[in-house]
C-alpha cells in the first residue's frame, strides 16, 4: 500500500514486484494500471495508449437545469470521442469529453467543452464554467478492454 510499482519480474514460480520502498513476492500478480502506469509491463503496456480526455463543472444552474437536462442520470453519445455529462445534486452540469494526446491547461479545456456543450444545449448560452480538468486514460489500440494472462501467468485488466 502506498508504494508505486516500478517492474514486476517472473522468478520461478512467483512473481518479485519492485517498489522503491523495496520488492514484494507474490505468486500471482494482477497488472490493473491505466495510462499512469508505464514501464511495469512492456508487454501489457503496449497494447494501451495513454490518451487525454477533459472535463468540466458548470456553475450551479438552480431551476435552470431542468430547461437542459430533465433526468438525474448520466448520458453519453456513441461518437469516437463521445460527451458524457450528468446533472449533479448542487444543480451543475459535470461534462466530459474529447480525447487528444495532449494535456490542455484548464482555460483551453473549459473553451473546448463549454462549445461542446452549447452544440446540445444552447439555450444555456451564458453558462459560466467554474472548473475545469483533464487526465490520462488508457485506451485500448483496438477499442477494446484487456483482460486475461500472459503467456508467463501474469493476470491483467487495462483499458476500461
Amino acid at each position: 500500500e502506498q508504494s508505486s510499482a516500478c517492474a514486476i519480474e517472473r522468478d520461478g514460480m512467483s512473481f518479485v514486484v519492485r517498489t522503491p520502498e523495496g520488492a514484494v513476492r507474490a505468486k500471482d500478480v494482477v497488472f490493473a494500471g491505466g495510462a499512469y502506469t508505464r514501464g511495469v509491463s512492456p508487454q501489457i503496456e503496449q497494447a494501451i495508449l495513454p490518451i487525454a480526455t477533459y472535463v468540466i463543472a458548470t456553475e450551479p444552474l438552480g431551476a435552470r437545469l431542468a430547461e437542459a437536462i430533465d433526468a438525474s442520470h448520466a448520458v453519453y453519445d456513441t461518437r469516437f470521442a463521445f460527451d458524457y455529462y450528468r446533472p449533479l445534486q448542487d444543480t451543475r452540469i459535470l461534462w466530459g469529453g474529447r480525447i487528444s494526446v495532449f494535456n490542455r491547461d484548464p482555460a483551453a479545456i473549459a473553451r473546448l467543452l463549454r462549445r461542446d456543450l452549447l452544440r446540445v444545449y444552447p439555450q444555456l448560452k451564458d453558462v459560466q464554467i467554474d472548473h475545469a480538468w483533464g487526465g490520462m486514460m488508457s485506451y485500448a489500440r483496438h477499442k477494446m478492454p484487456q483482460i486475461g494472462r500472459t503467456a508467463d501467468g501474469l493476470w491483467h485488466a487495462v483499458a476500461f
